[in-house]
């Protein structure tokens, strides 16, 4: 199955600096693909990109084992986006964890 590039999709980005909305994420797992490379020729001598990269702390709260983690791509249709960095939670071994080990205690019948 061919991914489709998020990136260049069409003639011209407008750089996401200057979108002043609210970024949304873009991209699908398996779906899409970021191509780096050179800028246009005919618009800015093939000049490299650079970029953008969301640096936020990524946490889960309250805390919880990981799954994996992974990077996905945001922004608005036709500005360019950041890549940003994700992390991925099963809820259900979250949630068997926390009944075994943390609320064990509950459970336990009292010594007489």
């Amino acid at each position: 199955m061919k991914t489709i590039d998020l990136v260049h999709v069409g003639p011209k980005l407008m750089p996401p600096t200057v979108f002043n909305g609210t970024i949304t994420e873009l991209s699908e797992s398996c779906k899409h693909h970021v191509l780096f490379g050179d800028a246009s020729w005919t618009e800015d001598y093939m000049t490299q990109i650079v970029p953008f990269v969301d640096l936020q702390e990524v946490v889960t709260n309250p805390p919880r084992p990981i799954n994996g983690i992974g990077w996905f791509y945001q922004g608005q249709p036709e500005y360019g986006g950041y890549l940003a960095s994700k992390i991925f939670v099963k809820k259900k071994i979250h949630d068997e964890y926390m009944e075994k080990n943390l609320f064990a205690h509950e459970r336990l019948v009292p010594y007489l």
